[in-house]
């Protein structure tokens, strides 16, 4: 089902399709998961929270909202949201986080010790990097619910159209995604978790949206990002040539899941 508002921030519209699909709210991808776990007496974390739109969307619905986020471009969008939203019960803050073993440098998650009810990882870090000390931070039932992309499934006939970008169409295996949620909860011991495979239409409504999208939405994140200047002419010629009814469609699959601690 094709989005009826167009959005400069959000490239991916699985959410939007939950809530407007009653044949999928009837499976449960909405009131059994997000929708039923949100009262107004809970305090939710956000990981990876990204521009903060999903997070601004349940603070409607919660005590509190605490967004944690490494991206500081990220950040200052989500400032602005939050500012026009007139919220008083959300906050932000840019962390990096580290499992056992990662080379790169990670702190704790700067909560407090049982401060949260639900965690809400949406595309956010791989719960191995906060799952430890998320142990310490959740109260008792706290509830994790997380989507991972597994990437575009089956690349479009265009993807050779936009060579600078042609190799970020790609699709991980089930086995390696699932096993981001299986092997952190197996190693604690945690066995009270359900997963979901989801394909999803992505629906793209200009060139520097599927830029956004092939540049910083690949599984894994790649670096260098090429610029948009490098992409732009490739872009906008392959948007062109494949949009309809103005917006170009990438599939998408999705490892929905949710454990309770």
């Amino acid at each position: 089902m094709r989005p009826a508002r167009q959005t400069r921030y959000a490239l991916a519209h699985d959410l939007d399709s939950w809530r407007a699909d009653d044949r999928i709210a009837a499976r449960g991808f909405v009131h059994q998961l997000l929708g039923r776990h949100l009262s107004a007496d809970i305090d939710v974390l956000d990981v990876g929270c990204g521009h903060g739109e999903l997070a601004l969307s349940v603070a409607r619905r919660a005590r509190s909202v605490v967004g944690l986020e490494r991206h500081r471009g990220c950040l200052d969008l989500a400032a602005e949201l939050l500012g026009e939203s007139g919220l008083g019960n959300v906050c932000f803050a840019e962390t990096e986080l580290a499992g056992p073993g990662e080379a790169h440098r990670g702190g704790p998650l700067p909560l407090a010790d049982r401060s949260v009810d639900l965690v809400i990882d949406r595309r956010g870090p791989p719960l191995s990097r906060y799952l430890d000390d998320l142990r310490r931070v959740a109260r008792p039932g706290c509830v994790i619910i997380g989507m991972h992309p597994a990437g575009t499934a089956p690349p479009p006939s265009w993807a050779a159209s936009i060579p600078t970008l042609r190799d970020r169409f790609q699709m991980l295996g089930y086995e390696e995604v699932a096993g981001w949620v299986t092997g952190p909860l197996g190693r604690q011991g945690l066995a009270d978790y359900r997963l979901w495979w989801i394909d999803v239409p992505e629906y793209l409504f200009s060139a520097r949206s599927l830029y956004d999208r092939l540049a910083y939405g690949t599984v894994p994140p790649r670096d260098p990002v090429p610029s948009w200047d490098s992409v732009a002419a490739e872009a906008e010629a392959a948007y062109a040539a494949n949009q309809a009814d103005g917006a170009l469609t990438l599939r998408h699959v999705r490892l929905v899941w949710a454990v309770q601690l």
